[in-house]
């Protein structure tokens, strides 16, 4: 079976891949302690209604494309991407000429949209990283959109590919 924790960890990327979304408009750069919308939530776990900190990027003066967050309780960070929600997306969805990246065939259009906000991630996650003095479980989860995008950061991730 599943262990009780990746359950959690499970629910906690499906619940924040939904969050996300809602960030699509907004134009937060970061807040502590308890995310207000989510108070009155039965759906959300005890691990995420309590968030220390989420960074949530407005990429160009566009519209939120990721979040990092990062809960005690959960001795987790996620990194969330957002799926496609306007046109722009969507054209980024259809741009599927495969891209070659180290041998390995990649989704263009994701491959750029990722390229253009990796440093700003790997600089958040790496401030993050020098300021914590213990270990946390990562977690990178998207719907949609944001799941191509959290598939190739990881690829990016695993092989040092910037």
């Amino acid at each position: 079976g599943v262990s009780s924790s990746t359950e959690m960890h499970i629910a906690n990327c499906a619940l924040l891949s939904a969050w996300i979304y809602d960030r699509a408009s907004k134009t937060i750069e970061s807040f502590p302690g308890k995310l207000e919308e989510k108070k009155a939530d039965h759906l959300w776990s005890d691990d995420l209604k309590e968030i220390d900190f989420a960074l949530v990027n407005e990429h160009e003066g566009k519209m939120c494309t990721y979040a990092i967050v990062y809960s005690e309780s959960a001795n987790a960070v996620y990194l969330i991407f957002r799926g496609t929600s306007n046109v722009a997306d969507g054209i980024i969805d259809i741009s599927a000429i495969p891209d070659t990246v180290n041998g390995v065939k990649l989704h263009s259009g994701f491959y750029v949209s990722i390229k253009s906000v990796v440093d700003d991630i790997f600089d958040k996650l790496s401030k993050f990283c020098e300021t914590s003095t213990k270990t946390y479980d990562f977690f990178i989860t998207g719907h949609s959109l944001g799941g191509g995008l959290s598939q190739i950061f990881g690829y990016m991730w695993k092989e040092n590919v910037f």
